[in-house]
């Protein structure tokens, strides 16, 4: 199944009848990038504190789910 927003492009593309779109089902995969963006560097801009391998970004990534689970744990 594939969710996304209301851009018209994606209905050409993807199969009608695994195709929803509408926020309700976007918002969660946004606010984990924007989360992710916001907290590292890494991800912000292509001319500052890049990742040089992506095996660094996909440590980046697992670091930082890894800290948003463990304190959602605790609070």
């Amino acid at each position: 199944m594939f969710y996304t927003d209301h851009w018209n492009a994606y209905e050409d593309i993807l199969p009608k009848d695994k195709h929803k779109q509408g926020k309700d089902n976007t918002f969660t995969a946004e606010w984990w990038n924007n989360l992710l963006r916001h907290y590292t560097a890494r991800f912000h801009r292509k001319s500052h504190c890049y990742s040089k391998s992506i095996l660094m970004a996909k440590y980046t990534i697992l670091l930082f789910m890894y800290k948003e689970v463990i304190l959602s744990i605790l609070d």
